[in-house]
C-alpha cells in the first residue's frame, strides 16, 4: 500500500495543511507506508504570540508653549516593534518612529500612535488628545495724562492660559511693587 501521513488535531491526512490555532498547539505527523515496521513520527510546535497591544498617555491639557513627551508602551507579538506616530489633525501626519515623542505644540491636536511587528497581521493603536491652552494675553489701559493730585484707574484685561491669574503692577520709576489687583487706582 502507499504511503499516509496522519495529523492529530483532526487534520485530514496528507502532506501540506494550513493551521491558524488561536494558542500553543503541538501537530504530530506520523507516516506509515503499510510495510516497514516502524513508523516514523515528527511534532511541530506553533506557538502562537499574544496580540499586539499599545497604549500611550493619557489625554492632557497643555499651557501654551510647553513640551509634552509622549510614550508608547507595547506588549504582544514579538517584541520586534515598530512605531508610527500620526497627527490625526493634519494632512501631513507622520510625526516620528521611536517609542517616545517629544513636541510643543502650538494648538490642541489628537495624536496616534500605530503599532507594529512584522509578524502581527493586525497593528494595534492608541491615541491622545492634548488640548493646549491659548497664550497669554494682557491688555492694559491706554496711556492717560491726568492732573496733579488726581487719580487714574489701571486696568488689564487677561484671556488664555489656565484662567487662574496673578497680577503685578510696578512703578517703572521706581521699580517697586504697587499692587496685585487687575484694577489698581494710582495718584
Amino acid at each position: 500500500s502507499g504511503r499516509v501521513i496522519q495529523w492529530n488535531h483532526g487534520l485530514p491526512n496528507g502532506d501540506l495543511h494550513t493551521v491558524t490555532p488561536s494558542m500553543n498547539t503541538t501537530y504530530r505527523a506520523v507516516l506509515s507506508d503499510g510495510c516497514s515496521v516502524r513508523n516514523d513520527t515528527q511534532e511541530v510546535a506553533i506557538q502562537v504570540l499574544e496580540p499586539l497591544e499599545v497604549n500611550s498617555n493619557n489625554d492632557t491639557i497643555l499651557c501654551y508653549g510647553n513640551p509634552i513627551r509622549l510614550h508608547a508602551r507595547p506588549s504582544g507579538g514579538n517584541g520586534n516593534y515598530s512605531y508610527r506616530w500620526e497627527n490625526m489633525s493634519s494632512p501631513l501626519p507622520i510625526l516620528g518612529s521611536g517609542n517616545n515623542l517629544d513636541l510643543t505644540p502650538t494648538g490642541s491636536l489628537r495624536i496616534r500612535v500605530v503599532l507594529q511587528d512584522a509578524c502581527t497581521v493586525k497593528a494595534d493603536s492608541a491615541q491622545t488628545f492634548i488640548r493646549v491652552l491659548p497664550d497669554l494675553s494682557i491688555q492694559t489701559s491706554p496711556d492717560t495724562a491726568i492732573c496733579s493730585g488726581q487719580s487714574a484707574r489701571l486696568r488689564a484685561r487677561t484671556s488664555g492660559g489656565n484662567g487662574r491669574y496673578s497680577y503685578t503692577w510696578t512703578d517703572l520709576s521706581t521699580g517697586s511693587p504697587i499692587s496685585s489687583d487687575s484694577n489698581v487706582i494710582v495718584s
